[in-house]
């Protein structure tokens, strides 16, 4: 049997995993975190709590998107930011407020993202972190 090549909680796998939860697509990715190896019967590598990390993301961005001025609390917690759409837009020919406002828009979404997947989505991963710590 193949092992599995994503681990399921680092930030990338995160994303993936809400994603598709979103979507409504049934993640069929093996993961290593949640899978047992058949020689120790425990799983491959332990949780970091990259979780709780993304959640407090969201959070951030949703105190910010809630701001009058949520642009230039973006700025101010990013700096880069501004420059990155100072560089950006006008190479790819888009009015830079046009494509703050964009930006905006994409944090927004991805924010209410997490909200309408984030209790069943939380569950699954709790429920493979408590089948991780009976097993360790």
């Amino acid at each position: 049997m193949e092992e599995p090549m994503q681990c399921g909680y680092c930030s990338s796998c995160l994303l993936r995993r809400q994603a598709l939860a979103v979507h409504g697509v049934e993640d069929q990715t093996p993961y290593i975190a949640t899978t047992r190896s058949a020689a120790s019967q425990s799983p491959l590598l332990p949780k970091p709590d990259y979780l709780l990390a993304m959640l407090r993301q969201v959070e951030d961005l949703r105190a910010i998107l809630s701001t009058r001025l949520p642009w230039q609390g973006f700025v101010h917690k990013y700096p880069r930011l501004a420059a990155v759409v100072d560089q950006t837009a006008p190479y790819i020919g888009m009015a830079p407020d046009v494509m703050m406002e964009r930006l905006l828009g994409l944090y927004q979404a991805y924010v209410c993202e997490w909200d309408s997947v984030r209790g069943s989505f939380e569950e699954g991963l709790l429920l493979d972190r408590a089948k991780m710590q009976v097993t360790a």
